[in-house]
């Protein structure tokens, strides 16, 4: 959910590989879903009805996570390789 807040802060969405490995449902709690629906209808205000397609939530949350993972590994640990993840995820959060 962490590299999926960077895609969504960041606004980008980053494609999915041949394989299409999409995050199996089970691993969201119910506050995860509300921000994966928040999410998608940010993206697209007419996609009401993909809120109920689990398939779609999920691939848009693979999307923005495989972005938010980019983000992560180009602007802060590549940048600061010393620093540990927690601090730079700190950092990245109070800006």
């Amino acid at each position: 959910m962490i590299a999926f807040g960077f895609g969504v802060a960041k606004g980008q969405r980053g494609a999915l590989g041949s394989s299409r490995e999409i995050f199996d449902d089970s691993l969201f709690r119910a506050e995860d879903w509300d921000l994966i629906k928040a999410a998608v209808l940010a993206d697209d205000e007419t996609a009401l009805q993909s809120l109920e397609d689990t398939d779609q939530l999920l691939r848009v949350a693979q999307e923005y996570a495989n972005a938010g993972i980019r983000l992560m590994q180009n602007q802060y640990l590549a940048a600061k390789p010393e620093e540990s993840l927690a601090a730079l995820l700190l950092d990245a959060l109070a800006t």
